[in-house]
């Protein structure tokens, strides 16, 4: 290897956002507590982009525990599906692989090495968002996402001690066979209770008279007798054959 300058190299600009203005399905890649020059505790998120042409690229993002900074706190780590039912154990808080759609708009800062005024990107106040289906539509992306980062965000809930436990669903390719699995015993239960009766066969059908002649409603009409049938007498049943109808 031939040597090389670094002087020559200018340093990184760790936590600037570098990506174009827009919107960024994005997991949380690392938090990292840190304190402020006014001695305030501040955690900064590096987000890492999930989709798109820029998957795999860094965001950042600050959120200052201060009085007048708790609301952006809450409303961040509540987009971040953190449950705010009940306290939370910022200790115990399981931050890293959480899913949000981070808007960035454009910004600039002074960088204090050289004096100079900068342009940059920067998330502003509500730009940490729910992956709602209206997002996903706009980012073409599948709905599906919005029920995958509930169900991951359940579970990192329940890691970090907040929180009702997740509930595992069971696969589509085993429903049925869960169902078949609870239906066997209900069915042997009814078969016990309720024997199968016996298969009964239906009496021959009653060859129909001629239609009675209509009359005005309400009244029964009343005429002679059908004549009887012209013709030989039926044939009688050969011995020992005669049968009796179930």
């Amino acid at each position: 290897m031939p040597l090389i300058d670094f002087n020559s190299i200018p340093d990184a600009d760790e936590g600037i956002n570098h990506l174009p203005a827009g919107q960024y399905l994005a997991k949380v890649a690392k938090v990292e507590p840190d304190t402020s020059k006014q001695n305030n505790l501040v955690w900064k998120f590096a987000f890492e982009v999930v989709e798109g042409p820029f998957k795999g690229q860094p965001l950042y993002d600050n959120i200052t525990w201060t009085e007048g900074g708790m609301k952006r706190v809450k409303l961040v780590l509540k987009r971040l599906g953190v449950d705010m039912n009940r306290p939370v154990d910022t200790d115990r808080l399981v931050m890293e692989g959480r899913h949000a759609v981070v808007t960035l708009a454009p910004d600039s800062y002074v960088k204090e090495s050289t004096g100079q005024k900068v342009e940059s990107m920067k998330v502003p106040f509500a730009g940490v968002e729910e992956p709602d289906l209206g997002v996903l539509a706009r980012l073409g992306l599948n709905p599906a996402w919005k029920d995958y980062v509930a169900a991951e965000h359940a579970r990192l809930n329940q890691l970090s001690g907040i929180g009702a436990p997740a509930v595992a669903q069971p696969a589509p390719a085993a429903a049925a066979q869960v169902y078949q699995q609870q239906a066997e015993p209900v069915a042997a239960a009814v078969q016990q209770t309720f024997p199968a009766a016996q298969t009964v066969a239906e009496p021959p059908a009653v060859q129909a008279g001629p239609p009675a002649p209509s009359g005005p409603p309400g009244i029964v009409h009343v005429g002679p007798a059908a004549p009887p049938p012209v013709g030989p007498p039926p044939a009688a049943a050969a011995p020992g054959k005669q049968g009796v109808p179930f």
